[in-house]
């Protein structure tokens, strides 16, 4: 990743995500687009505020805080948030969106009005999503520290995260970073644990063959996203790469339920890798 853009608005999760951005760097990416948008009051009779009122003074912050190291282009807008940030995102050829997220709006909660499910609707890029929790995090610890950053990779072995887990080598080849792949066995009649090793043992040796210079596998057992989280959560330098699937306009449908679930109660960064628009409801490829 070398251009990345930054959806931000005035509030709190915004402020620290601006915090935590330095550590991008440590990952090659050199540009960033801080993009604003004002959204369009339904009723403009009724609330006459002006939405912009204090970006521009809230963008020039965050671009003195940010260069150097980074390139910075700022973008401001009006209108369908979730458009705006994916139609600059395709104009000025980004390589992913970052947004934050809080509990109290987490991803998907509701079916609908949640920004981050809409760009995960529109958008053909990964989303690198901040938890609130990790960019609270990161004043103890740092998020994606350039010396002890992990790839938690779950699978399970469908087209979904095979695209994610493609996007998190690339990442793990570029800056050298460990990359463990995981997969969960749910319940029992989900296959011989030996056989589950061996084809992740056999993944993790093609990675090697492609440059990967620190590959290990783990077999989990039990729900799925709880044992995800659990893991991810046993060191707090991790990143974990899941896909997303499909176009739909529900949550279950935009990510799955195994997902979701991880992306409800992770309190670490998450990237969050799109199919392509070819994925169906049957897999997640959540592990």
């Amino acid at each position: 990743m070398r251009r990345v853009l930054v959806g931000l608005d005035r509030s709190e999760i915004s402020q620290g995500l601006v915090e935590a951005l330095p550590a991008l760097r440590s990952w090659g990416v050199e540009e960033l687009i801080l993009a604003c948008v004002a959204p369009v009051s339904p009723v403009p009779l009724i609330h006459r505020r002006d939405g912009t009122q204090g970006v521009g003074e809230m963008l020039v912050r965050a671009h003195s805080r940010l260069a150097p190291p980074f390139r910075i282009v700022l973008a401001m807008g009006s209108g369908n948030i979730a458009e705006f940030l994916c139609a600059e995102s395709r104009a000025r050829g980004a390589d992913a969106i970052v947004m934050g997220s809080s509990r109290r709006n987490r991803l998907l909660e509701a079916v609908s009005g949640s920004v981050v499910a809409e760009v995960l609707r529109l958008a053909r890029i990964p989303i690198l999503l901040f938890p609130h929790e990790a960019i609270l995090n990161q004043r103890r610890r740092g998020p994606l520290d350039p010396i002890s950053t992990r790839i938690l990779a779950p699978t399970d072995f469908s087209p979904v995260a095979n695209r994610a887990l493609a996007r998190g080598a690339e990442l793990a080849r570029e800056e050298g970073l460990p990359l463990t792949l995981l997969h969960v066995m749910e319940g029992e009649g989900q296959g011989n644990e030996d056989e589950v090793r061996g084809h992740l043992e056999s993944m993790a040796a093609d990675l090697r063959s492609e440059g990967l210079a620190e590959v290990s596998v783990l077999v989990g057992k039990g729900e799925p996203w709880e044992e995800i989280v659990r893991l991810a959560h046993s060191r707090y330098d991790t990143l974990v790469v899941m896909g997303t699937q499909g176009r739909g306009w529900i949550p279950e449908i935009i990510l799955g339920n195994q997902s979701r679930e991880v992306v409800r109660h992770i309190e670490l960064p998450v990237l969050l890798v799109p199919d392509g628009g070819a994925g169906h409801a049957d897999s997640d490829g959540h592990g």
